[in-house]
């Protein structure tokens, strides 16, 4: 009886288990489907784009390349182009066009004047839309406007049509800049985003091309430390019948822009909301070697003010797990010599111009490609001309350039004074020789300002150095010839030795 009870037992024990691991089973697959239903197909906006930050490559898009209003992201362009207007800290005055502005509002008044920087934080910060129209009036006035009436017009006294054709003018700069950045469906009315349209469309943007001009605006360090502020105060003045100023007001914002604290490694970001436009966000995220880009537009209307963070830490948790920097080309990578029919010389020594590597975000299901194009060269090959380009693909996208550089003849005897045997007859005529003499003098060049500059006798000196050239450039000659006769090591031996040497040579003149 006691022996049933324990069959029974360990029967029941063994169910248990079976159950058990069927069930933990059961919930990893339902959590796995839960999650692939939160993968970025599933996001509410309805223009969106997640963009490597760097290389501006679309790695999720949705509609990413449809025009539609953009609201107060509008911002971020409207503060870059402050930022790089403005060099100086200059005194804004405020218009009675710019003090009509509706909600949001600073409530600055008609002749009231600010700081340029104490602007910006208003307009980043808290959205004012007044503080917009401020800056751009300012901005036009300062740097654009070149009007025969410049110098009497004052924005305290200005007619709104006035302030209407000088905040068309910043306008003006602002789609210049995003024709620059490549933004060609982007068209901007208004520095505050308000719902406008005009002979040439409305105010406008695309989801890639606002990632673009985000991209953009993130590599200024002001426009960061602006964006990342927390809060900001400052102080307003108005002119006394005097002309001097006293304060007026003080002011205190604080940044609205909440997903800062709810997502780690976010750098930037810019929420807007109009009735055509609905509820928009654009944000930067950078972290161990990755800058992702997110840009949302029409991501629902009242009663839908969440969906806008839920669909960027969607984007960004994508992003994040499927997203890791590669290098795609070598900064020591280099072309190969070339031949040129007829050239003088005949072999040209290439490098890749500005070469400092390639990184790029790939996924596990990148392909990538890099290729060389070789352009049909004939003699005469100019020194610094381009001759090729180094081409990377992502999933046969072209994403990146290099160009490849001929060194020119100087900078190759350089590098190898038996380049300057042009005809490869191994002899050297006068022509080569004049080249030869060129590329082997130019440290005599450097060597003669820097004893200029030490106060070396300027008569002495060159005497000393011609003389002790002769004779070592003489004594190298007749070493030079033995060598050349002694077939103990192979024919290129004693190149690549003399080469050694100048280099050593270099290292001691240098230090």
């Amino acid at each position: 009886m006691t022996k049933k009870k324990i069959n029974i037992s360990k029967k029941f024990l063994l169910y248990t288990v079976i159950i058990s691991i069927m069930t933990v089973h059961f919930f990893n697959l339902f959590t796995t489907a839960s999650y692939a239903k939160e993968s970025p197909d599933s996001i509410f906006a309805k223009y969106a784009v997640l963009l490597d930050g760097d290389t501006g490559r679309v790695l999720y898009g949705k509609n990413e390349n449809e025009k539609a209003p953009m609201a107060s992201t509008t911002k971020i362009m409207t503060c870059i182009v402050a930022l790089e207007y403005a060099k100086e800290n200059i005194l804004c005055t405020t218009s009675a066009y710019a003090a009509s502005m509706p909600d949001v509002q600073l409530n600055a008044v008609k002749g009231e004047i600010f700081s340029i920087n104490d602007l910006l934080y208003s307009l980043m910060l808290k959205s004012h839309n007044d503080t917009a129209v401020i800056i751009a009036e300012n901005i036009a006035l300062h740097y654009l406007y070149d009007g025969d009436d410049k110098d009497s017009m004052s924005l305290e006294t200005n007619t709104d049509e006035q302030s209407r054709m000088l905040v068309l003018l910043f306008a003006s700069a602002m789609n210049r800049k995003a024709a620059e950045l490549g933004c060609h469906d982007t068209y901007f009315i208004t520095p505050n985003g308000l719902d406008s349209e005009d002979e040439n469309g409305i105010h406008s943007t695309t989801a890639r091309d606002l990632a673009t001009i985000m991209a953009y605006c993130i590599k200024n360090q002001d426009f960061l430390n602006i964006t990342q502020s927390k809060n900001h105060t400052f102080t307003s003045s108005l002119k006394t019948s005097d002309n001097n100023l006293k304060t007026y007001n003080s002011y205190s914002v604080s940044n609205s822009n909440a997903f800062l604290d709810m997502y780690d490694n976010v750098i930037s970001g810019k929420t807007g909301f109009t009735g055509d436009a609905g509820y928009c966000y654009v944000c930067a995220y950078r972290c161990d070697g990755r800058t992702f880009i997110v840009a949302l537009m029409a991501c629902g209307w009242p009663n839908n003010k969440t969906y806008k963070w839920k669909d960027t830490r969607k984007l960004l948790d994508y992003a994040r797990n499927t997203y890791y920097p590669s290098e795609i080309v070598s900064k020591d990578m280099q072309p190969d010599d070339i031949i040129v029919e007829n050239g003088n010389p005949s072999v040209l020594h290439l490098k890749i111009e500005n070469n400092n590597g390639f990184t790029a975000l790939l996924s596990q299901n990148d392909k990538v490609n890099v290729s060389i194009h070789m352009q049909t060269l004939s003699a005469p090959v100019l020194s610094g001309e381009t001759v090729g380009e180094v081409r990377a693909y992502i999933n046969d996208e072209k994403i990146f350039c290099f160009f490849i550089k001929f060194l020119g003849i100087t900078i190759q005897i350089i590098r190898n004074p038996t380049n300057s045997d042009f005809d490869h007859s191994k002899k050297i005529d006068c022509k080569e020789a004049f080249f030869l003499a060129i590329a082997l003098s130019l440290d005599s060049f450097c060597i003669g300002i820097g004893s200029t500059i030490a106060g070396i006798s300027s008569s002495l000196f060159p005497l000393l150095i011609s003389t002790f050239q002769l004779l070592f450039l003489k004594f190298g000659y007749i070493i030079g010839s033995k060598l050349n006769n002694t077939k103990i090591f192979p024919d290129n031996t004693w190149s690549v030795l003399s080469g050694i040497l100048l280099i050593i040579i270099g290292f001691v003149k240098f230090f």
